[in-house]
């Protein structure tokens, strides 16, 4: 092939088409403009990558949101097994006095009741403590799910109102001794936190803690004297040993039902309280 040549200023010797005047061409062949490299690669402006170079912008994934529980299925479930715990506990007081009754005859007459009565009334007497027992862990499992999840809720509206970890909503009932005071203490907090926000400083506001306290020390009476109830019973020999242990027995039912409705009560004030501050602090779609 001949090398063709083309006489440039003074007598020089230029290349041809593609070498003209000493460019290099495009796509990095000899003959680029004025002596530039190609165009594609360039360096973007102010010495940033090119468009064709460059690296996406990193996603950053938004924070979830709180995640809160819904307690009002719970609530009702628990209200109510507190009522029909009432209501055994009614029947229970009933077999009591009718027991009562009977023992308190001896003295008097104690020919006046046959060995079936006495059958009877003993077997109404156990089955009742029977189907209270059974009741008591059913609402004992519900009730330590509805408070661990209303706990767990107060960490959402007040992180720093409180002393104990919502593990303690479960674990301080287990506590020998501190379970006189320790749950007291976390549904207090736990009442405390759902209040409704200060409008200026989102701080829960004060309200009457008068439902926790009630529930709590009428409960905790109860199940002491049905404690000593209890073992007064199983080791009652004598009418007059009977008699004590059926008395006791009475007053622990009687305090039990009043407990029942307190209980009741905080959890049905508990649930609304939280449901409301939800509403309010979280916007729809919030996965309570």
């Amino acid at each position: 092939m001949t090398d063709t040549s083309y006489p440039g200023p003074g007598g020089s010797q230029q290349q041809g088409p593609y070498g003209s005047y000493g460019q290099q061409a495009p796509y990095g062949q000899p003959g680029g403009s004025y002596g530039q490299p190609s165009p594609y690669g360039q360096p973007g402006p102010y010495g940033q990558p090119g468009p064709y170079g460059q690296q996406p912008p990193a996603y950053v994934v938004p924070p979830a949101p709180p995640l809160l529980y819904r307690l009002r299925g719970l609530a009702v479930a628990v209200a109510v097994l507190l009522g029909v715990t009432a209501l055994v506990d009614l029947g229970s007081l009933a077999t009591s006095v009718r027991l009562l009754g009977m023992v308190g005859s001896l003295d008097a007459d104690p020919g006046r009741y046959s060995e079936r009565e006495w059958d009877v009334a003993d077997a109404l007497y156990r089955a009742s403590g029977v189907a209270q027992f059974a009741l008591y862990v059913a609402v004992g499992v519900c009730f330590l799910v509805w408070f661990h999840r209303a706990r767990r809720n107060a960490d959402v509206f007040d992180p720093n109102g409180h002393g104990l970890a919502p593990g303690w909503a479960i674990g301080a009932w287990f506590v020998p001794f501190a379970n006189l005071w320790l749950p007291c203490r976390v549904a207090l907090d736990t009442w405390r936190s759902s209040a409704p926000a200060d409008p200026v400083g989102l701080r829960p506001v004060r309200i009457s803690a008068a439902a926790v306290y009630a529930w709590w020390w009428v409960w905790t009476g109860g199940a002491l004297v049905g404690r000593v109830a209890g073992a007064l019973d199983r080791g009652a020999e004598t009418p007059e040993e009977v008699r004590v242990a059926l008395v006791l027995m009475l007053v622990s039912d009687a305090v039990d039902i009043v407990a029942a409705v307190l209980a009741i009560l905080f959890v049905r004030k508990l649930t609304r309280m939280q449901d409301a501050k939800a509403g309010r602090t979280f916007p729809v779609g919030s996965p309570v």
